[in-house]
């Protein structure tokens, strides 16, 4: 155990432990309680080791881990490599009627919002960006800027002088709040956390209405790169629809939406093409429990300038995963992308 603990002491925060803490029990048990072939016995110990809260499955020699809300896994018996399962909050709050939670909140330019931005909120030119991910879409009506408070390393706080769903606002997409204002400086006063403090609810569209006020999620910084931060399966009566983006082949049998924590382009600001279609695996579960890996048949929800693409799939074997390799798609602020894989939600 003290070997694979090593791997887990990579930078970790503490910000607002105690909430992470009672949320990372949570996931702990959803998991336990979801997958007992991987995680038993149920009620293994917490190590908490610099940060991370991880526990070890001596059943299945499996280690599951979790640092400021986010989920890792690993089984020495497969090279013991820490595998990203994405926020914790995608799981525990599909079995906990009325969670909802930022799952990301993502530093992508500091005082470098280009000219074009005034499109999106008048005078957004030259100030910082930072998309914040939610768990789940959100009633425009109810979106204000003065729902969030952005806190700095030195307690400083600010609120966005403008907050917008846009470009991210094609039907079933409406779940990326574009914070824009002065949240501090990369170089000696970082933003480090993201309060919700106002009445902002989700659409209500596809389950039970929530209420994000009182939650909050820490800041990825300036020169992280960026990751897939949520996939999910789309209906059929919403990628079949025209969106902003480009749209899914005729003959499309199944689409998942990746979700990314900021806008992604290639090194030299195209869209991506058919030559990074191949990197993205998609993991298949058929009914039998029999696993196979694909490429998506055809990319799309492509050429409108925010943080999703459509992962066109030509089987009904349902994804239970998404990966795309490191090193390939930049943020706007130039960094290149992190490895990533997440499980699907359905």
């Amino acid at each position: 155990m003290r070997v694979v603990l090593f791997f887990f002491c990579i930078t970790a925060s503490v910000a607002g432990y105690s909430q992470i803490l009672e949320d990372s029990n949570r996931f702990f048990r959803w998991a336990e309680t979801n997958y007992p072939q991987f995680f038993s016995p149920a009620g293994a110990k917490n190590v908490d080791y610099q940060g991370y809260l991880v526990r070890y499955y001596e059943d299945t020699n499996i280690y599951l881990a979790t640092r400021d809300g986010v989920a890792y896994y690993s089984r020495p018996d497969q090279g013991g490599g820490i595998i990203y399962l994405g926020s914790i909050y995608f799981f525990i709050s599909e079995d906990e009627e009325g969670s909802a939670r930022p799952l990301s909140a993502f530093f992508g330019l500091d005082n470098n919002m280009p000219f074009a931005a005034n499109a999106l909120c008048f005078g957004a030119s030259g100030e910082d960006g930072m998309p914040v991910v939610l768990s789940h879409t959100v009633n425009p009506d109810t979106l204000q800027a003065e729902d969030f408070r952005v806190v700095r390393q030195s307690g400083a706080t600010s609120t966005p002088f403008c907050v917008t769903l846009r470009p991210a606002n094609d039907i079933d997409e409406n779940r990326t709040a574009l914070l824009i204002g002065e949240f501090g400086n990369a170089n000696n006063d970082p933003p480090v956390k993201v309060l919700i403090v106002g009445d902002l609810l989700s659409d209500a569209n596809n389950s039970p209405q929530v209420n994000f006020r009182d939650t909050q999620v820490s800041v990825i910084p300036l020169n992280a790169g960026p990751e897939i931060i949520l996939a999910a399966t789309v209906p059929e009566d919403i990628w079949s629809l025209s969106g902003q983006g480009t749209s899914c082949p005729i003959g499309t049998k199944q689409v998942v939406r990746v979700t990314w924590t900021g806008g992604v382009r290639l090194p030299n600001g195209d869209e991506l093409g058919e030559a990074q279609r191949p990197l993205y695996k998609v993991s298949l579960t058929a009914a039998d429990g029999s696993q196979s890996e694909v490429s998506p048949a055809a990319l799309a929800e492509l050429g409108d300038n925010d943080n999703n693409h459509f992962l066109c799939l030509d089987t009904i074997t349902p994804a239970t995963s998404v990966a795309f390799p490191a090193g390939h798609l930049v943020d706007p602020n130039g960094d290149l992308n992190e490895n990533s894989k997440v499980v699907v939600r359905r």
